[in-house]
This record gives C-alpha cells, sequence and structure tokens, in this order.
C-alpha cells in the first residue's frame, strides 16, 4: 500500500491548465477583489450607534510607543483614534485610495 504525496507548490507551479484539468484539478484563480468604493458598500444600518455601525480592530503597540502616541494626541488636541485613522488616510492616499469614511452619528443624538 502506497502512501499519497502531499501537493507540493512547485510541482503546481509548472503544470499547465490542461494538464491540471486532465489531473482534475482546475487552474486556480486569486479571489476576486470586492468593490469596495463608498456606492458600493451598504449603508450602515439604522439605529445601535457606532457599534452596530462600524467593525472594531485591533492595534497592538509596544507600551513605550502607545504611550508616545497619546502624548503626541494630547500635544495635538484629538484622540488617538483620529490621529491613527489619519495615519491610514495617507497610506491610502499614497496608493490612490479615497480616504476612509467616518462615523458620523444621526442628527440630533449625541455620541457616547
Amino acid at each position: 500500500m502506497s502512501a499519497k504525496s502531499k501537493p507540493r507548490l512547485a510541482a503546481n507551479l509548472f503544470v499547465s491548465p490542461e494538464q491540471a484539468a486532465v489531473a482534475g484539478r482546475g487552474p486556480e484563480l486569486p479571489a476576486p477583489i470586492p468593490d469596495l468604493s463608498p456606492a458600493a458598500v451598504s449603508p450602515p444600518p439604522k439605529g445601535g450607534g457606532i457599534k452596530a455601525s462600524t467593525v472594531g480592530m485591533t492595534v497592538y503597540l509596544l507600551p513605550s510607543e502607545a504611550k508616545r502616541l497619546r502624548r503626541l494626541a494630547i500635544d495635538v488636541d484629538r484622540s488617538a483614534h483620529d490621529l491613527i485613522l489619519d495615519g491610514i488616510d495617507r497610506m491610502l492616499a499614497e496608493h490612490g485610495q479615497p480616504p476612509l469614511a467616518r462615523y458620523q452619528p444621526a442628527r440630533g443624538k449625541t455620541a457616547g
């Protein structure tokens, strides 16, 4: 009884689409990139506030770097969150992408 060997990437790089079809595996295509333009993204749900309308993400920093970020935020009278979003906007602009859309609470309601 012989054990089947695991497929290897290097071996698959040199297989033509025709050989792959004969072997029972189709050519692997990259996943399509979703359209994330503001018009294509669904609007945030009504009600529920910021947690229902956004996705939380975590940034891990060394303690000394977190302290630097908090100090800078105090010095420029902005939140660390705003500074991080500004940094993301700069990276997006560098790559020809529009800035991030910001959460805006419904009119007449206070944040908090």
